[in-house]
Formats: structure tokens, sequence, C-alpha cells
């Protein structure tokens, strides 16, 4: 059945009264199918080239990289569990690999598993300081479970490296708008259409912060916007 724009915008504008905490992209399903569309740069989606070998000690440990490679085999195909288990295997004999922390932190962030994914993570981060998608999916865990504060300080260390990444500001307007900051919520809502005005939900977030801040023709503005653009949220 087919609803003309007009009511869906009034649907829409009484809804976002009552809106929920906001939540990130990067775990709308358990599956990770959300994911893999509205996030193509966080570390599930966009998996490192197979590794050959590695190298500790010394000693090279061709059975780790094999291990690592069907470990990203798996988690493309969608095989989440069987990821973790070679990633595991990995790790078991590599130690230091920092991706296969990394990976298995974002498996885990996919799965659900909000608590794993944030020791992944820390544990990538401190082999590899500069490791991005790590921050990105330590910070939507930390939002899943409710640690706005720490979101919104992994994100700021992601955006630092990667300043361009117009989902990163939706989902650091997400945790302020969480933890009430509407007006910053809104810069950062603003920040992510401009670097991508094609997504339906930075839309629909922001007419939520233009709710709570009481500006309801900017907040119908939105609405109106994202159901324009809603076969693509």
């Amino acid at each position: 059945m087919k609803y003309s724009l007009r009511l869906i915008i009034i649907i829409c504008f009484f809804l976002v009264l009552f809106i929920p905490p906001l939540t990130f992209s990067e775990t709308k399903t358990a599956a990770g199918e959300r994911l893999k569309k509205e996030n193509p740069s966080s570390a599930s989606s966009n998996l490192t080239a197979p590794v050959v070998r590695y190298h500790e000690g010394g000693k090279l440990i061709k059975e780790a990289a094999d291990h690592f490679n069907r470990g990203i085999d798996y988690h493309k195909r969608g095989d989440l569990k069987k990821a973790i288990e070679y990633y595991s295997k990995t790790i078991a004999l590599n130690p230091k690999h920092a991706e296969a922390y990394s990976h298995r932190g974002a498996a885990h962030l996919q799965l659900g598993n909000f608590k794993q994914a944030i020791e992944d993570c820390n544990k990538a981060i401190t082999l590899n300081p500069k490791d991005a998608n790590s921050y990105n999916n330590r910070g939507a865990a930390n939002n899943n479970l409710g640690n706005y504060k720490q979101a919104i300080t992994d994100f700021d260390k992601f955006i630092a490296l990667n300043p361009k990444h117009a989902k990163a500001y939706d989902n650091r307007g997400a945790a302020h708008y969480n933890l009430g900051n509407y007006k910053q919520a809104i810069t950062d809502f603003d920040k992510s259409i401009a670097l991508n005005p094609k997504d339906a939900k930075v839309y629909y977030d922001r007419s939520g912060a233009y709710a709570r801040l009481g500006n309801s023709k900017q907040s119908m503005a939105d609405l109106k916007a994202a159901a324009k653009l809603g076969d693509k949220i």
C-alpha cells in the first residue's frame, strides 16, 4: 500500500518526539548486513587483502597467515562465528597480530558481543595506535552499552584519522544526541550531510535533534528530505 509523502511526514514528525536513543549504522542487525550497506569503510566490510606469511622471532609462521586468510574469507561470506574461530587461531599462533584482533572485534560487534568487541579493539589499538577501524568499532560498541562519552572519545580519534568519513560524524552525532547534547549533535549531522547529502538516516537523526530543541520548522524540513531519500535508509 502506498502512502502520500505528506502523510508520511506527519506520522514521522510525531514519532520523532518520542524517538529512542539513536543507534549506530555499524550495529543495525546482528548479522551485520546493514553495516555492510551503510558503512563500507568499517573493518568488517573493508577487509584487508590476504596476507601470505608473518615472521615472529625470525621464524616463518605460515599457519597463522593461513588461519587469518580463512577468517577473512568466512567474514566476507557472513559466517561471523567461523571468522572469529580462525581469527582466534591466528592470535594463538601470533599474539601480536593487530589485524586479527581488529577483525575479530569487528565480527563480535556485528554479532552484538559488545564487551568482547571492546576487548579486541583495545588490544588492536595497543598493538597499532593508528588502527582507525578499531576506534570506530569500539565507539559503536560503547554506544550500544550506553557508554556515550567514551563513544564520543573513540569517534574523535577515528575522525582525526579519517576527517572525511561521513558516517563517523553521524555516529558521533548520535552519541551526542543520546547524551542530550542536541546542538553538538546537529553540528555533527551537518558535517555528515555535507560529506554525503544522500544519506536519509542522517536527515532523520537531525530532525530528532531539531525537534528536541523545539525547532519544528527545521525538523519537518529534515523529515521531508528523509522521506524523499527513504528508499536509501
